[in-house]
């Protein structure tokens, strides 16, 4: 159930950011937004497959941990601070495989250079004045732009900045950076003979737009590893 979760939420990530990539030139606000989610839920599927849920209307927070060869869960009551995005983030942050990698951030909504402050702003703001005409984009200009984002070279991260809200480009460059690095820790733990992460680590729904390849600093690839 946690590895089901786990795949769903990810494409739930993949499909927000076909959604952003495709209101690039439409509404850099919503495409800002949904951009976001995209991460948020890289971040929730990684947590997942970690051994943690949180369940809303339970209150609790369930951890399932391997001990002497057998799984142990646990329900631990949900504090007041624990909400969705600061659970999850922190606990991806925390574990040994991502807390040095720099494509997943602290949550701290005090930081200019903040996913979770860029939500804020995104979210909350008052943006009545800011819609410009709608005008979708078509197949090719959508997959032209995911190819032109798993392509740009950096030495560092992008982080989305409040300062230079919507701050598009980062926000889709890191959200698509997220969705291969969870791709790549399954693969890396299941390799090529799990048959349901075989039909599903690439959706048919997305396949005409992404193959989850991407140009990436060596310095910055090597840092991710089991």
């Amino acid at each position: 159930m946690f590895t089901t979760a786990a795949v769903n939420v990810w494409m739930r990530g993949v499909h927000s950011f076909l959604v952003s990539a495709s209101l690039t030139g439409v509404s850099p606000l919503w495409a800002s937004v949904t951009g976001y989610y995209s991460s948020h839920y890289s971040v929730r599927a990684i947590a997942h497959l970690l051994g943690f849920f949180q369940l809303f209307s339970g209150r609790r927070i369930v951890h399932l941990q391997l001990q002497g060869g057998h799984y142990l869960c646990s329900f631990n009551p949900k504090k007041a601070g624990d909400r969705e995005h600061k659970l999850y983030w922190q606990i991806v942050k925390s574990d040994q495989h991502f807390a040095a990698d720099p494509f997943f951030t602290e949550y701290n909504p005090a930081l200019d250079e903040s996913d979770v402050a860029h939500r804020d702003r995104a979210n909350y703001a008052d943006h009545l004045p800011q819609f410009p005409v709608f005008r979708p984009l078509d197949g090719v200009s959508l997959k032209t732009r995911v190819d032109r984002i798993s392509e740009i070279e950096f030495t560092s991260p992008p982080i989305p900045r409040v300062s230079r809200y919507p701050d598009l480009e980062s926000v889709q460059i890191i959200a698509y950076h997220r969705l291969v690095r969870f791709r790549d820790l399954v693969d890396a733990i299941l390799g090529d003979q799990n048959r349901f992460w075989n039909v599903h680590r690439n959706p048919t729904w997305a396949r005409e737009f992404m193959d989850f390849q991407l140009t990436e600093e060596a310095t910055l690839r090597s840092q991710f590893t089991l």
